[in-house]
């Protein structure tokens, strides 16, 4: 899964969306309005051959992990498939890397619109439901919160089993998660890690 175009964003009904999520933007961590987080929500991206021509892990630190990394927030879109109750503004969402770079956690946003439809990222003909989210905590993909480390943290969510965009992770057990991201994206070695990551392979190109 990747964030769907401008084109493809231009076909929500803007009526039910407000004006301040109608564009991607880039705005300070001090001048973004934290909800309060109500559910959980996992947004799935698979990075792999057949989704790197719209997203790819490169792509992913310039948008997410960068901004991050310089204190700011990335707005854009994404799809929570067909899901549409329990996803509303203020929710808290977890990236869930899936596919050949393994299982792992790596961004964080909140919410803020409620799902609706649009075209769908991959099939022709198909609708899907999509949010918008400001991203605030990314790191490369090489440093995912990972499968393992999700299990002994949140045990009783088959993180093996996420099989979608947009699934709610029950309240005791997202509490649990949102603890966790907020120790690992907190520590000095993480981030540390990050703007090595991303200096190594800029200075590459």
């Amino acid at each position: 899964m990747a964030p769907f175009s401008p084109q493809e964003a231009a076909q929500l009904d803007h009526r039910t969306v407000p004006d301040r999520v109608s564009k991607p933007s880039v705005g300070s961590l001090e001048k973004h309005e934290r909800y309060a987080p109500m559910n959980h929500i996992l947004m799935t991206w698979n990075p792999d051959r057949a989704n790197n021509a719209t997203w790819d892990p490169i792509q992913f630190e310039d948008t997410l992990v960068a901004p991050f990394l310089a204190g700011k927030t990335w707005r854009t879109s994404w799809s929570v498939g067909r899901h549409h109750n329990n996803i509303g503004a203020g929710d808290s969402a977890f990236l869930y890397r899936q596919g050949e770079c393994g299982r792992g956690i790596v961004a964080h946003g909140i919410i803020c619109s409620d799902p609706e439809p649009g075209k769908h990222w991959a099939k022709k003909g198909k609708t899907a439901n999509y949010v918008y989210i400001d991203w605030d905590e990314a790191v490369p993909v090489e440093l995912a919160f990972d499968v393992d480390d999700l299990e002994k943290a949140v045990p009783g969510f088959a993180w093996k089993q996420v099989y979608g965009s947009g699934r709610r992770v029950p309240d005791g057990d997202g509490d649990k998660l949102e603890k966790a991201w907020r120790r690992y994206i907190r520590l000095s070695q993480t981030r540390k890690q990050a703007e090595r990551s991303i200096s190594r392979r800029r200075r590459s190109h």
